[in-house]
């Protein structure tokens, strides 16, 4: 409870102020909570940073995975995932604004873990279904896909309604263009991803 609590402070001070612009001492006083006791949670203020950061991703594990679990073949699977990312993005403000501020590759967590995308990836590099020399390299570049997403939602619904169906189309010909997907199959996966998300975002 009083680690949540702390958490919870940290992210509001995060979107607030960015991740360079409060003190330790902020973060225990928004919490209500000893000074002494944030240091029982966190060895400082970068660590409860990424600790916020991992809890956030990984909330709504569960519901992702099983989501990706309906993906016929890894690329479909790596495409939806910029997806969810951007569906979340959309459904939270909140969130968004804190992966933005806070944005690296481990926006993956959000997905069902990194292991988890790394897997997808492996699967489909195995079958030749996708093509990739360096999948670590591959991995945090479709993830900044997801990131420049989020960041872009956060900047369109300061200025008004973002452009959903526009985001969901670029971040999945992004994803198809890093695998090596030919014009034909990126249509294809581009078309599944939209049908899924907006299937998964009305129910």
């Amino acid at each position: 409870m009083t680690r949540r609590r702390l958490l919870e402070a940290v992210r509001h001070l995060v979107v607030e102020h960015g991740p360079d612009g409060f003190s330790v001492q902020q973060v225990t006083e928004m919490a209500d909570v000893a000074l002494g006791t944030f240091y029982n949670h966190f060895t400082d203020r970068l660590d409860a940073i990424d600790q916020a950061f991992e809890a956030e991703m990984l909330r709504q594990e569960s519901g992702n995975e099983a989501l990706l679990e309906t993906a016929p073949d890894p690329l479909h699977g790596l495409a939806l995932s910029a997806c969810i990312v951007i569906r979340r993005a959309s459904l939270d403000p909140d969130w968004a604004q804190f992966a933005a501020t806070v944005g690296r590759e481990g926006l993956w967590a959000c997905l069902g873990g990194v292991d988890r995308a790394r897997e997808i990836l492996a699967s489909g590099a195995e079958s030749g279904r996708i093509t990739v020399h360096h999948p670590d390299q591959a991995l945090r570049t479709v993830g900044m896909v997801a990131l420049a997403a989020v960041i872009a939602l956060v900047a369109e619904g300061k200025r008004g309604e973002p452009d959903l169906d526009t985001s969901y189309r670029q971040a999945v010909q992004s994803v198809c263009g890093i695998l090596g997907a030919d014009t034909e199959r990126t249509e294809q996966v581009t078309r599944w991803c939209l049908d899924t998300v907006v299937t998964a975002s009305s129910n």
